[in-house]
C-alpha cells in the first residue's frame, strides 16, 4: 500500500498507475490525517483515546499547509526501486517526500513523519 497526498490529479493518476502496475493499492491522505499515526490510517483503526487524538492534533500548526508525500507501506527496496524507475517513465514531477515505513516510523503520526522527511530533505539539498 502506498499513502500519497500529491497537489496534481496528473501525478495522482502517476502514482495510481504505477502502483497498479506493481500490484499495490493507493490510499489517499488529507490534513484529516496528519494526528494519527501511519499504522492507524493504514489499518483503519485510530490508537488511542480522546486525549492522545487531541494532543497530537495540538501539535499541529493552525496554517499548516500540508506538502506532497508517499508513503511506501510493507515495501521492500527492490519494490521500491521499481516504483521509482517506472514512476520516472511517466514524466511527471517528483514527489520530494518519501518513506518507507519502519518499526518505528509506522508508529508516528503523518505530521511528525512529514517533519522529519522535511529536515532530511532540508539537510539533503544543502
Amino acid at each position: 500500500m502506498i499513502l500519497m497526498h500529491v497537489s496534481s490529479e496528473a501525478k495522482a493518476l502517476a502514482v495510481e498507475k504505477v502502483a497498479s502496475e506493481l500490484g499495490e493499492t493507493i490510499q489517499k491522505v488529507s490534513s484529516e490525517d496528519l494526528p494519527r499515526s501511519i499504522l492507524s490510517i493504514f489499518t483503519g483503526k485510530f490508537e488511542g483515546g480522546p486525549k492522545e487524538k487531541e494532543a497530537a492534533k495540538a501539535k499541529i500548526p493552525v496554517l499548516y499547509a500540508m506538502p506532497e508525500v508517499l508513503v511506501f507501506v510493507a515495501f521492500s527496496m527492490e519494490k521500491l526501486d521499481d516504483f521509482l524507475s517506472l514512476y520516472r517513465k511517466t514524466g511527471e514531477e517528483p514527489v520530494k517526500l518519501k518513506a518507507v515505513t519502519t518499526p518505528t516510523n509506522i508508529q508516528w503520526t503523518l505530521y511528525d513523519l512529514i517533519e522529519e522527511l522535511k529536515k532530511e530533505h532540508a539537510s539533503m539539498n544543502q
